[in-house]
């Protein structure tokens, strides 16, 4: 049977628009809506159908936490796999959403997993991990540390990552940003790269605590007894109060791990706390490991726990007034004032 219905065939009645399925008719209805007596307008998405939510048990719906009482309960996913479709050799793109400058909101998660494959051909190309709580003032991120699975005892990676052809790599991390993404820092030549993650609602833990010791016979011995052992803790601050520049610091002329950075800004613009691997600075010129964004009359703190971050050569910073790795943009004389612990 056609579709469509004629009322009174044989006068020539008005046509009413049906759906023929399996030889039975089902009418087509379009919705108008309306106070009684009044037509508002047919449905569309100019003039959607008036809907009124309400909270359980009827009150009037509201923004705001619920309490448990007026909430409905919902299961979200221990776990979430991420990663673009895509395999991607583009300069800035982000490998876990495929975006250019891309970033992956995370604030639903604690720890990750990220397994980077590395395609045939590849020539030359790096990786970079980031993360920022918003995108708007530090629209660059700063580094997100990861270590990577080859050993037991992992060092913390806060450098970009070279990623060689034909190669699997994996890496994980506490979740402790909102947004994060793993940026193609160096466009990819020969060859692309792609990305896999799982993100996990499950708190990060290191699989093996490290404890240091300079001398590797002192850790060789047997004793009896009461043992009495001082862990490797932060000793040193650094105190900067900024001069009207750029206020190159060397914080540690040799390699050490940083603990722990504490900044404030009184100024009316985002100033830029600028961290280096290096022994010595030339704020411009010389490799931003690192760096954060303290806003306008705000303050940041962050703490790399327990372990520290690495930094291989030299411990130096610097502070400027704008987010480039070469801005030689001076503050002003008392603006940012930063305190780093450092051994």
């Amino acid at each position: 049977m056609a579709d469509n219905t004629t009322l009174n065939i044989g006068a020539g009645g008005d046509v009413i628009a049906t759906d023929d399925i399996g030889g039975v008719k089902f009418q087509r209805i379009k919705l108008i809506h309306g106070a009684d007596g009044t037509n508002d307008g047919d449905v569309s998405n100019a003039n959607p159908l008036p809907t009124n939510m309400q909270e359980v048990g009827g009150a009037a719906l509201t923004l705001g936490a619920k309490a448990t009482s007026a909430s409905i309960p919902v299961a979200l996913p221990l776990d979430t796999v991420v990663g673009s479709s895509a395999a991607i050799a583009t300069l800035n793109t982000d490998l876990l959403t495929g975006n250019a400058s891309g970033w992956y909101d995370a604030s639903q998660f604690h720890s990750v997993s990220v397994q980077i494959i590395g395609g045939a051909g590849i020539s030359a190309g790096a990786i970079f991990f980031e993360q920022t709580n918003d995108t708007s003032a530090a629209a660059a991120g700063n580094v997100w540390p990861v270590e990577e699975d080859t050993t037991l005892t992992p060092t913390p990676q806060i450098a970009a990552i070279t990623i060689a052809a034909s190669t699997t790599r994996m890496f994980r991390s506490a979740v402790t940003a909102r947004y994060v993404r793993v940026r193609v820092s160096t466009g990819f030549t020969g060859g692309t790269v792609q990305a896999v993650a799982v993100f996990s609602q499950v708190p990060y833990s290191r699989m093996v605590q490290t404890v240091a010791q300079a001398t590797a016979g002192n850790m060789n011995v047997t004793v009896a007894g009461t043992v009495t052992t001082t862990l490797g803790n932060p000793t040193n601050a650094s105190i900067i109060n900024s001069a009207a520049s750029t206020n190159g610091t060397v914080i540690k002329g040799s390699a050490g791990n940083l603990y722990g950075i504490t900044a404030s800004n009184n100024g009316a613009g985002v100033a830029w706390v600028k961290l280096h691997n290096s022994t010595t600075v030339t704020v411009g010129s010389t490799a931003v490991a690192q760096w954060f964004a303290v806003p306008a009359g705000g303050s940041i703190q962050y703490d790399w726990g327990p372990l520290g971050a690495r930094f291989s050569t030299g411990i130096c910073l610097s502070i400027t007034g704008a987010v480039g790795d070469t801005d030689t943009t001076a503050v002003a004389a008392g603006q940012v004032k930063v305190i780093t612990s450092f051994i």
